[in-house]
C-alpha cells in the first residue's frame, strides 16, 4: 500500500482515485472536521472499509490529497525561482510584477481547471483557518512555496525591511486566497466568474498595492539584517 506521507502520491486504481476525489471535494466544501469517512465512502461509491485499506484513516487521506497535487506546488516553486532570479538581475525594471505573476497565475490556473478546482478551494480554506490535522501537509507542501515567495519578494524589493516584506506576503496571500475561494461570489453575482483576464488584473492589483503601501519605506535606507 503506498504511503500517503510521501512527498508525492499517485492513485493506483480507479477506486482509490474515486476516494481521493470525493474526499477532496467534501473537504473543500465543508472542512475537515465536518466530513466523515462514511460520507467519503458514500460519495466515492466504495465500501467503507476500502477507505481504511488505502489510506488508513481520515488524516492519511487528507495528507494524500496534498501529496497528490505536489507536482502543482513544484511547478509554482520553479516559476517563483525563475522570477526571483530575474528580479535580482541588474537592470530589471519590474521585478515585483514578475514575482507576483509567478505566484498568482499558477494558483489561479488550479482554481479554473477541473482536475484541481476543489483542491484550490481546499487550499484557500486551510490557509484561512487550518485544522490541526492539516498542519503536517501544509508544512510539507505549502510552507516551502510561501518561503520561496518571500525570497522572491526580497529580491524584487531589496530596500524593504523584513517587516515590509512580511506585509507584502500577507497582502498577496490574502488576495489570492479570496480569489481561490470565490464560490460564494459565483453564486451572488451570477455570470461574472473570474477568468484569465481576472488573473492578470489580480496580479496588477497585488503588485500596485504593494508598491503603494511600501513606497514610503523605499525612500528610507534599507534595514540592516
Amino acid at each position: 500500500m503506498p504511503s500517503p506521507r510521501s512527498s508525492s502520491f499517485t492513485p493506483r486504481n480507479d477506486r482509490q482515485q474515486a476516494i481521493l476525489r470525493a474526499a477532496e471535494r467534501l473537504f473543500a466544501q465543508r472542512g475537515f472536521h465536518a466530513v466523515t469517512v462514511r460520507q467519503i465512502a458514500e460519495a466515492a461509491k466504495v465500501p467503507l472499509a476500502l477507505v481504511g485499506y488505502y489510506f488508513a484513516h481520515k488524516e492519511g487521506l487528507f495528507r494524500a490529497i496534498f501529496a497528490h497535487h505536489g507536482p502543482l506546488h513544484h511547478e509554482a516553486m520553479r516559476a517563483l525561482e525563475d522570477a526571483r532570479r530575474a528580479a535580482a538581475a541588474p537592470g530589471e525594471a519590474d521585478g515585483l510584477r514578475r514575482v507576483v505573476e509567478a505566484f498568482v497565475l499558477p494558483l489561479l490556473r488550479w482554481r479554473h481547471h477541473s482536475a484541481s478546482q476543489h483542491y484550490a478551494q481546499l487550499l484557500a480554506r486551510e490557509l484561512a483557518q487550518a485544522a490541526p490535522e492539516a498542519e503536517p501537509a501544509l508544512q510539507e507542501h505549502v510552507d516551502p512555496l510561501l518561503q520561496r515567495l518571500f525570497d522572491a519578494l526580497q529580491a524584487a524589493l531589496p530596500r524593504a525591511s523584513r517587516h515590509d516584506l512580511a506585509d507584502a506576503l500577507r497582502f498577496a496571500l490574502g488576495a489570492v486566497q479570496a480569489h481561490l475561494a470565490e464560490h460564494r461570489l459565483d453564486r451572488l453575482v451570477a455570470g461574472t466568474r473570474a477568468g484569465p483576464a481576472s488573473a492578470q488584473r489580480l496580479s496588477e492589483f497585488i503588485a500596485n498595492g504593494i508598491r503603494a503601501v511600501l513606497a514610503p519605506a523605499r525612500a528610507q535606507p534599507a534595514e540592516r539584517a
